[in-house]
């Protein structure tokens, strides 16, 4: 048996330790020690498929289908496309069908085993796209998370991101709202980053020059305090996006 203190001295150490850690990946705001950690980041977007441009064979094609209501009728037809196209749309969650008389957003509903569901969302509503629980993504702004860990309406901080010089001309703020999941986004401390259409996906994309497409970048964020949340929702208009006409209490009753 070990003398008293061995155990003494034993945690003495792993207390002090765990003081030091603590403080080491903390910031004072607002008067109180908010923990700071490491992000893993990816990059996603919204797909673009332009029908006109792309002919291919029925074996080479691939059918978005939203799921019938009714069990006595066929689950509705979307779109066809190719399925290079298709593939794409389920890795990035949604895209965007253009053909010669209208453009239809489609996003991801459900898997099931033998099948993927889809929806089409409001682009009047939602320009850009749904993600969790119906929120609008938001280009720059919004980020996919677990949420096991996180849920809709979350806000992080990313110190490196502040100040970056977005396409439009902006200053990013550093903040992003949780607005998004997906089945390859676990861990508390997974993100994926939403840059918009697809055509933004190139070497001059701001997130591209920080290497958030790239998982071994290790960035350190936080999660925002209650007052700074309250701001950057109202700011980015959630769960609607800024520029969006339609108001949140007709949001919220869809």
């Amino acid at each position: 048996m070990k003398p008293l203190h061995f155990y003494f001295f034993t945690l003495f150490f792993f207390f002090t330790s765990c003081s030091q850690s603590f403080t080491a990946n903390s910031r004072s705001v607002l008067g109180f020690e908010i923990s700071s950690s490491k992000l893993t980041p990816t990059v996603y977007y919204l797909h673009l498929i332009y029908l006109e441009n792309k002919k291919c064979s029925a074996k080479d094609s691939s059918t978005f289908y939203e799921e019938s209501q009714e069990k006595d009728k066929p689950d509705k037809k979307i779109a066809t496309v190719c399925t290079e196209d298709y593939n794409k749309c389920v890795v990035q969650g949604s895209c965007l069908v253009y053909n010669s008389k209208k453009a239809v957003g489609i996003g991801f509903r459900k898997r099931t085993a033998n099948k993927i569901y889809w929806h089409t969302f409001n682009r009047s509503e939602c320009p850009y796209g749904k993600g969790h629980r119906g929120a609008c993504v938001d280009p720059y702004y919004s980020v996919a998370a677990d949420n096991e860990y996180w849920k809709s309406g979350d806000v992080i901080f990313v110190p490196e991101v502040r100040g970056i010089v977005l396409p439009d001309g902006s200053a990013h703020s550093g903040f992003f709202v949780v607005r998004d999941t997906g089945g390859q986004i676990i861990g508390p401390h997974r993100f994926d980053f939403y840059i918009g259409y697809s055509s933004n996906y190139n070497k001059s994309n701001p997130f591209i020059q920080l290497k958030l497409n790239d998982k071994n970048t290790q960035l350190e964020y936080r999660k925002a305090t209650d007052q700074e949340t309250e701001i950057i929702l109202k700011e980015r208009n959630y769960p609607l996006i800024p520029d969006s006409k339609v108001s949140s209490v007709r949001h919220a009753q869809n």
